[in-house]
């Protein structure tokens, strides 16, 4: 488990592929609206 830690630069080599097209994605979509987290209110549209 101390690898994760210690080598953090060498997590993205023990994701697959499509794990890492996910999670670029999402960190794409973070950046693009910052204020649409859960936490914020704003994160649920209204009914």
């Amino acid at each position: 488990m101390k690898s994760a830690i210690a080598e953090p630069l060498s997590y993205s080599a023990h994701l697959a592929p499509a794990d890492m097209i996910l999670i670029r994605t999402a960190e794409h979509r973070d950046r693009l609206a910052p204020q649409r987290s859960p936490m914020s209110p704003s994160f649920f549209p209204r009914s």
